[in-house]
């Protein structure tokens, strides 16, 4: 483990900047803005960030265009819910933005369900109601998380998923529109594709993952995870493996069909894959055995861990890092420079014995010796880091949980460096408050402050809904509430009491805003019910948006394809005061903090 010099400590970062979780996953656009994914809540600060998926300018400022609810940052209405994860993001030549990982729902539900581990977006980061909205058998379930994505020329999407176990397929080839491609590794019947497995260990059934996918120039398929079979075939590389542009095993690519080594251990994982020009493949993860070399520790290596290189048949190349050991603990990301040196991210401490060497993030040159160049006794991140992209122009993006870089708080979670190792000068996005943030907590305050004042009887525009008060958490939603109630204005109980969740959003003690969601069988009692309380000219369609002089009503469901009817309702004269007194106050925080030229 290295240390911090003087030399190398960076300027003291304020608390709460950079973000409250952490970066999995970074798409740079043509235009330098970035999307990024993980798992967090918010952005320097800012509650109204699209949680677990957001955009930034190429200042490091938060892209406001980008799916961004300023006026809602305390109902979680933005981005994907609190059991989020974005583990891979795959940008399309027409802007579209591919996002792979795991949810329950986006944008707090409101809206279409998306299918599940993964959707595409808008370059404005709305759904794309194109891409397999409705969902496909064995599609939209996927068996677990999306780990990794590869976009091929003609539009066609490879899906490496977790939690495979031979009973499901856990890698896949959607078309352009996100519907299955049967033509994939199809045999006579495509429900006999089952995809990676692993064999029994030590009396149980194993998890088989496909965690990194990578095309080469010839349209092969590179796929590295934690597997010893594919489509019950046990000649493959394990672990690591290549296909043919059909999806059938490259059985030029270390295939052995004898093959009779024992099941793949269960710390044996490959995270990461890079192609080098020359076809050579590099890969990083967690290596117990190689081709049943296995790895000794404290003697001579017979292989190095944690990050090998491959000649193109998929045999080992003997000739990178020869007589190392390797790392200490498991590498996560790859990227390759043009000068072939090779950066490495992951949780590593240590590298062919050398304490000296980076934690975290450290580069290794051709032959895969340290390159001492590169932040040499630099304490590196404070964390693992989870991915790295390396720009044109020679500087390196990382991300992951870390707050602090040789010794020095940093903003949160990503950070960029120059080619040296040494920290980047922080962006101006990076280094100033968003004006929204104070704004958010001041009127936080008033929100909060209705709160104290309330009874078990809530009235916006002519309705009254009822819920226990025990039932709200995080003083704005009520999860799962079995008695919620909806009255008429004059007191008639037009429906309930149904399970429903609710959400009661405040402002200066004032009830502004409800939401409600219902299961969908329970669609046409809501819906009956809001028709009793606006009265006739409110329309029984299955979506609707409606205005009145004093409230605003958008209510969806449709019974072929959700799971829930939803309903949200505002107050339209309190909104608008909201809306007024918010910008106000937004321009005066600016004028206030913009230095005098």
């Amino acid at each position: 483990m290295a240390a911090a010099t003087a030399a190398q400590a960076q300027a003291t970062t304020p608390d709460g900047f950079g973000y409250d979780g952490e970066v999995h996953a970074l798409a740079y656009q043509p235009d330098g803005k970035v999307v990024v994914g993980g798992k967090f809540g918010s952005y320097n600060g800012n509650e109204a960030a699209s949680d677990c998926i957001l955009r930034l300018n190429r200042d490091g400022t938060l892209d406001k265009t980008f799916n961004y609810r300023a006026l809602e940052f305390r109902s979680g209405a933005s981005g994907f819910d609190s059991y989020g994860l974005v583990k891979a993001l795959a940008l399309q030549p027409d802007g579209k933005i591919l996002v792979g990982g795991y949810w329950l729902n986006y944008n707090n539900g409101m809206g279409p369900e998306p299918p599940s581990g993964l959707m595409r977006l808008n370059p404005d980061g709305s759904l794309d109601k194109s891409f397999n909205l409705k969902g496909e058998e064995n599609l939209t379930s996927f068996g677990g998380r999306v780990n990794a994505l590869a976009l091929q020329p003609d539009g066609k999407i490879v899906v490496g998923t977790q939690h495979g176990d031979g009973s499901e397929n856990n890698l896949v080839r959607l078309n352009p529109d996100g519907s299955l491609d049967r033509t994939f590794a199809a045999p006579s019947e495509y429900a006999s594709i089952k995809g990676f497995a692993r064999a029994e260990y030590s009396g149980g059934k194993q998890q088989a993952d496909v965690n990194a996918l990578l095309l080469q120039p010839d349209g092969k398929i590179l796929v590295a995870g934690n597997f010893d079979s594919y489509n019950g075939d046990q000649g493959i590389s394990r672990c690591a493996m290549r296909l043919n542009r059909d999806g059938t095993i490259d059985k030029t690519f270390s295939y052995r069909p004898s093959r009779k080594e024992d099941p793949v251990p269960q710390k044996q994982d490959v995270l990461a894959l890079a192609l080098q020009p020359d076809g050579k493949i590099l890969i990083g993860g967690i290596f117990v055995t190689f081709n049943a070399i296995q790895v000794i520790y404290g003697e001579t290596p017979k292989m190095p861990h944690g990050v090998m290189r491959l000649l193109p048949d998929g045999s080992r190349d003997e000739s990178f890092n020869p007589n190392g050991t390797g790392t200490n603990a498991g590498v996560a990301a790859l990227a390759l420079q043009p000068d072939g040196r090779v950066l490495v991210g992951g949780g590593v401490r240590s590298y062919n014995g050398d304490d000296d060497t980076p934690d975290q993030v450290f580069r290794l040159l051709p032959n895969g010796t340290l390159d001492k160049s590169f932040n040499y006794r630099g304490a590196g991140p404070n964390e693992a880091v989870q991915v790295l992209v390396r720009r044109p122009n020679g500087k390196i993006v990382i991300g992951g949980g870390f707050s602090k870089y040789n010794g020095a708080k940093i903003p949160a979670g990503m950070l960029e460096l120059n080619a040296d190792g040494s920290a980047a000068p922080l962006a101006t996005g990076l280094a100033q408050p968003d004006p929204d943030v104070a704004v958010q907590e001041a009127y936080g305050k008033k929100i909060e402050a209705g709160f104290a004042k309330l009874d078990q009887a809530y009235g916006i525009a002519g309705v009254k809904f009822e819920t226990p008060a025990s039932a709200i958490s995080n003083k704005t939603l009520a999860q799962d509430t079995r008695d919620t109630k909806l009255y008429t204005a004059d007191d008639r109980l037009a429906v309930g009491p149904v399970q429903a969740s609710a959400a009661y959003i405040f402002y200066k003690d004032r009830l502004r805003e409800v939401r409600l969601r219902v299961p969908a069988e329970k669609g046409p009692q809501l819906l009956e019910a809001l028709q009793k309380a606006y009265g006739p000219g409110l329309p029984g369609n299955k979506s609707v948006t409606w205005d009145s002089e004093k409230v605003h009503l958008n209510y969806s469901y449709d019974p072929a394809e959700d799971k829930y009817a939803n309903a949200v309702l505002w107050s339209n004269a309190l909104s608008k005061e909201m809306t007024k007194d918010m910008r106000a106050d937004q321009q005066a925080f600016k004028k206030n903090n913009t230095p005098a030229n």
